[in-house]
């Protein structure tokens, strides 16, 4: 086995679908097949179990992976270690693209971006933790709803920021002057909403409106569902809906934030802290250095 072989295996762990790997990995399947069959013959174990023309990582493939993560992650550190400065290496980054869209430039703005190979995987933040432990991508979006109950040990993290939600319509819908003047019980229980199916961080159902909304204290008239947060933008922009949204989705979008009134001071204003997460035992020196720009980047921005 070599550390090729062993980052391939890893992949199609992480995939648990040898097209999507070969894709990526810019090889085929068959070749990748290969390379499990010759890993689990020397091993004379089964790593992958065989469902029809699916594969379905078994225990003894989890514990592998455990370990071949652990070896890919040292040959990497001892290259990172060696290697000239001016090396350009890859960085896997995973989190919900409500995150990953709007905090990936504040954190890796263009003169980083040139040193570096990024690597974006849009997923939820529950995958995104699961994948930073297995060392499958270096760094993760996540919020702190998803970190509630992990140890420092396991991951490492930076606070990017505390966010809140507002009410948000576009200067294109036909009410707008009115609703920013003024925004009464009455038009807004007339207001139409759209809203996701699940939340766009962790992608489960959460309340009536899955975005943080108390529907159960003040219901809206949801007019529209998303699977995708970007139709449900699309649909806010071009003034067809409202939508409850983080303030930094707002601004970014150029939408308006519609006024508080009197009959939402009884509504609890929610709010999301954003993190940055990392492993440390899997963390190459370059990988810290990165980490060291970005936290001084954050301190200047501030």
């Amino acid at each position: 086995m070599d550390i090729e072989d062993l980052r391939k295996i890893v992949h199609v762990a992480k995939t648990q679908n040898l097209q999507h790997s070969a894709k990526a990995l810019f090889t085929s399947a068959g070749a990748l097949s290969k390379i499990v069959k010759k890993t689990e013959t020397s091993l004379n174990t089964q790593l992958f179990d065989r469902i029809g023309r699916n594969i379905k990582l078994n225990e003894q493939g989890r514990i592998f992976v455990l370990h071949a993560a652990n070896l890919v992650h040292d040959s990497d550190q001892l290259l990172s270690h060696f290697a000239a400065k001016q090396t350009r290496h890859s960085v896997q980054i995973g989190g919900p693209s409500i995150i990953q869209d709007y905090w990936l430039e504040q954190i890796l703005p263009n003169v980083v971006c040139q040193q570096f190979y990024i690597n974006v995987d849009n997923c939820y933040e529950g995958e995104a933790l699961t994948k930073v432990k297995h060392g499958l991508v270096q760094l993760g979006f996540v919020t702190g709803e998803a970190l509630h109950n992990v140890e420092d040990s396991e991951v490492q993290r930076i606070h990017l920021a505390r966010v809140h939600f507002a009410l948000a319509i576009s200067a294109q819908h036909a009410d707008y002057i009115e609703l920013v003047n003024e925004l009464t019980l009455e038009k807004f229980t007339r207001l139409a909403f759209a809203c996701p199916k699940n939340s766009a961080f962790c992608g489960l159902q959460r309340g009536v409106g899955s975005d943080g909304w108390r529907d159960d204290q003040l219901p809206r008239n949801i007019q529209f569902r998303f699977n995708d947060l970007h139709p449900l933008l699309a649909m806010v922009k071009r003034g067809a809906a409202a939508a409850y949204l983080p303030e930094y989705v707002i601004q970014h979008e150029g939408l308006k934030t519609l006024g508080r009134g009197q009959f939402q001071q009884k509504i609890t204003r929610p709010f999301e802290d954003i993190y940055l997460i990392w492993k440390p035992t899997f963390a190459p020196g370059w990988l810290n250095g990165l980490l060291e720009k970005i936290t001084a980047n954050l301190a200047s921005s501030q």
